[in-house]
């Protein structure tokens, strides 16, 4: 069911609610009116009538049946009825001899002195007194005439009601289609947004209503798919700019080198060379598989019991077994007593690729190829602080520090791809973690990592 009809049909349901309590009241409040208004109009004609009979001391017919014509009988059209306790019938007002009343009813008035009975749509009063020495009742029974008026209301309600529910109806669908033009208007506007115009933003309308609240949160989206893609473009860009070049290098290489026969020390430095390229290229396409597995769902992630310290030492050993000439540094600052403090839940090949890149950055744009890196542990948190005396990162690249194979003006001459930083970033809030850099040109960069154990 559309939005458009719940919304007319809770409206309809939640007046129709409504209006029935309200009519129920009235009518109910109507009958209790009119009840107490019968009654004691019929009250009234028996008071009269006893009040009459006891001034005279008599039953008096003549006297009975003025009353009858001058008070209330054309009104109540009521029967009454003058009785002794000996079923003597005294006077009445109705045809024949038999009196319509009941004897039960009788027998109540001279046990009670006074009785009320109600059957159907005739109502009776009666009342018990002496007049000389003897014991009569006097007894009035008129139709209800009210029920009439009472069936008039319930007719006149019912219409009022069935009118006015479809009168809600309309109304209802109407304001409804109202309040939904401006979602009609988003979802329109936002079936225009393809990929090929992301930068188009839906209309917030007044800026203060939940459906502009609703604009604005399509238009956050927006904005954050617009960067994705941007960013997923621009890494497309860099990556092919970046596998074409050691690709163009190997075909060039062996393309001159099979122009003429060469010597073997020929032929060996040819492959020396592309060999190299050949390196730096699967140390390019490891970096991206790395920052694409980086970037996928941690809960596809299997993760397992790492001890951070043999980690680190593990990163080192294998970085140097690489790069000889490297000289890197560990130091274990704050250890604590319990071994579980360095223990966390992680992905050791993630986690050991962000060290080795962190450390290897660090010797790279350093003259003298060293790097300091210290390991503590406290509150529940690793610390680990990678520090170096190199070239430096400028301050206008540090924004974008972590952005896929973007670099420095200060490293064009230092060979590298520019995802070391991006993937080990990537890598620590993938472990819930925080990286934060403190560089200045020329004298040095810091890095620090806290992970959460």
């Amino acid at each position: 069911m559309k939005i458009k009809n719940k919304l007319t049909l809770h409206f309809v349901i939640t007046v129709a609610t409504l209006l029935f309590i309200f009519s129920m009241v009235i009518y109910l409040v109507t009958e209790r009116y009119l009840q107490n208004q019968f009654l004691n109009l019929l009250k009234q004609k028996v008071n009269i009538t006893a009040g009459v009979l006891i001034k005279n001391g008599a039953v008096d017919s003549t006297i009975v049946n003025n009353i009858d014509k001058h008070t209330l009988n054309t009104i109540l059209n009521e029967k009454i009825l003058i009785i002794d306790n000996h079923s003597n019938i005294h006077y009445h007002s109705f045809d024949g001899n038999a009196h319509p009343f009941h004897k039960k009813f009788l027998d109540e008035i001279n046990n009670n002195g006074e009785a009320f009975a109600s059957l159907g749509n005739v109502s009776g009063m009666a009342k018990a007194l002496k007049t000389g020495n003897i014991k009569i009742s006097l007894v009035a029974e008129a139709e209800k005439t009210y029920l009439a008026h009472l069936e008039k209301l319930r007719i006149m309600l019912l219409t009022s009601m069935l009118i006015m529910l479809a009168l809600l109806f309309l109304l209802g669908r109407y304001f409804a289609g109202r309040a939904l033009i401006p979602v009609s208007n988003v979802i329109h506007e936002v079936e225009s947004i393809s990929e090929t115009n992301l930068n188009k933003r839906v209309n917030e309308g007044n800026g203060k209503d939940e459906l502009a609240q609703l604009a604005k949160t399509f238009n956050q989206l927006l904005q954050r798919l617009e960067s994705a893609f941007m960013l997923q473009k621009n890494f497309v860009s860099n990556a092919s700019h970046e596998l074409r070049t050691p690709l163009s290098s190997i075909t060039t290489q062996l393309e001159v080198t099979l122009l003429n026969k060469r010597t073997n020390e020929e032929y060996e430095k040819v492959l020396q060379s592309v060999l190299e390229d050949i390196r730096n290229l699967n140390e390019l396409s490891e970096g991206l598989f790395d920052l694409t597995l980086a970037n996928s769902d941690v809960s596809m992630m299997r993760f397992e019991k790492i001890r951070v310290d043999e980690l680190l030492v593990h990163a080192q050993t294998e970085l140097q077994k690489r790069k000889k000439d490297y000289n890197i540094n560990v130091y274990f600052d704050e250890m604590p007593e319990d071994e579980n403090a360095l223990v966390l839940n992680g992905k050791e090949h993630l986690l050991k690729s962000s060290f080795i890149n962190l450390m290897d950055n660090a010797c790279k744009f350093s003259g003298n190829k060293k790097v300091e890196v210290h390991l503590s542990a406290a509150d529940n948190t690793i610390t680990i602080k990678f520090k170096d005396r190199g070239i430096g990162i400028p301050q206008s690249f540090l924004k974008k520090n972590f952005t896929p194979l973007e670099r420095g003006h200060n490293t064009a001459r230092i060979p590298g791809h520019g995802l070391g930083l991006a993937l080990s970033k990537k890598i620590i809030e993938l472990h819930g973690g925080n990286i934060h850099i403190q560089s200045e040109e020329n004298k040095g960069t810091n890095v620090t990592i806290e992970l959460p154990v």
